[in-house]
């Protein structure tokens, strides 16, 4: 019998699924994709990526808890940003709020949707792309499977926990704020990757046992 291929963590599933969207848009950078317990942020303003040396997607919990299929719908929403950021095309305006039509233009080059006929709202614009078909035949057929078993492994690794006892040792990580921000997580959940702050934009590291 072929034993059953081994579990992956989320880090190298979201790491997976950017390099295979990179094998069919090779015009996309290079980036790496970390986890974050804060909410997602709203800017998504051509320059938050800098100057392009250090190039983050960051998934928060919340999307997280959305499965697996809401993680790959904000995945390739940042990749069409990237894809016009690459290409020195401004997507967005009122401070990285307003999705304009380039946005779209880019999105569905990637597979997402916009529906046929529907007006933008005046506050976002074209911000709510979906996953949709093509974007589904883009991805390897385990996909979402794999990254749905790798998000649930995870996710009460991340959740907060209260009026529980704690029944595995968790440490206590801090951001790079000042002073320092702190969250009580387990060490197996702080090794699948990079949590972020939203503040500083720093990674939490371990500081000791809680």
């Amino acid at each position: 019998m072929t034993p059953p291929p081994p579990a992956r963590t989320l880090t190298e599933v979201l790491a997976q699924l950017w390099a295979d969207t990179r094998a069919v848009h090779p015009t996309l950078p290079p980036v790496s994709i970390v986890v974050s317990t804060e909410r997602p942020s709203a800017d998504h303003s051509h320059d938050r990526w800098g100057d392009g040396s250090a190039l983050q997607i960051v998934v928060s919990r919340e999307t997280l808890e959305q499965g697996a299929e809401a993680v790959l719908t904000a995945v390739i929403h940042d990749a069409a940003h990237l894809r016009n950021w690459a290409a020195g095309v401004v997507d967005t305006t009122r401070h990285g709020h307003y999705h304009n039509a380039r946005f779209r233009t880019s999105a569905e080059a990637l597979g997402l949707s916009w529906p046929e006929g529907q007006l933008a709202p005046p506050s976002v614009g074209f911000r709510d792309v979906s996953f949709a078909q093509p974007a589904r035949d883009c991805m390897p057929p385990l996909l979402l499977g794999t990254l749905q078993a790798a998000i649930t492994d995870v996710l009460p690794e991340l959740a907060p926990r209260r009026g529980s006892k704690q029944t595995s040792p968790r440490v206590t990580a801090e951001c790079q704020c000042q002073p320092a921000r702190k969250i009580q997580i387990t060490p197996r959940a702080l090794e699948q990757g990079p949590i972020i702050c939203g503040i500083c934009q720093g990674a939490f590291t371990s500081s000791r046992m809680a």
